[in-house]
């Protein structure tokens, strides 16, 4: 090549990385409703399955583990959730797993919102139990209808243990 003074030019090609050369950085996702001694043992099986998971895939380096105890409902209440979206958001995360849709969230409009937000970003979500995959063209109706089988699922054992509590109340009166 020569530029306008007839000089000889080199042209240096830029060689782009491929994508596929660099490790996939791979979150995980747990929760437990409770704290109660029996969940914090089950937390922890599920902490030490991801980690060996992602740490046994030599194309995944590990992003984190994120737990949470408590609530299904709600993202708000979820500080390592939220923790962990933030750091996909800001490209920090690539792949989250997670064991179902209903550890993930129990809120269906959450839910979507948060998957929709993810893949705009270019970050997956793996959901073991059903085997999804958040970038799977049917995924989303997938998603809805879990997410909504699970949503009204929590609210039955919400009016189950308010019905239990109103009995037993109602039986100490009367005794």
């Amino acid at each position: 090549l020569y530029n306008k003074n007839m000089k000889k030019i080199r042209k240096i090609d830029v060689v782009q990385q491929n994508p596929r050369d660099q490790k996939l950085r791979v979150a995980a996702y747990c929760r437990v409703s409770t704290k109660f001694e029996g969940q914090k043992s089950s937390i922890e099986l599920q902490k030490e399955y991801y980690t060996k998971l992602i740490g046994e895939n030599p194309n995944w380096e590990n992003a984190g583990v994120f737990v949470d105890y408590g609530s299904r409902c709600r993202i708000k209440g979820r500080p390592a959730f939220c923790e962990m979206i933030h750091k996909a958001m800001k490209g920090e995360i690539d792949y989250i797993i997670t064991k179902s849709i209903s550890r993930f969230s129990g809120n269906t409009v959450d839910m979507l919102k948060t998957i929709r937000s993810l893949e705009e970003k270019g970050v997956t979500v793996c959901f073991e139990k059903e085997n999804l995959i958040s970038t799977d063209d049917k995924t989303e109706m997938v998603i809805t209808l879990y997410t909504a089988l699970a949503q009204n699922e929590i609210q039955n054992m919400s009016e189950n243990i308010k019905w239990g509590y109103t009995q037993k109340i109602f039986l100490r009166v009367n005794d």
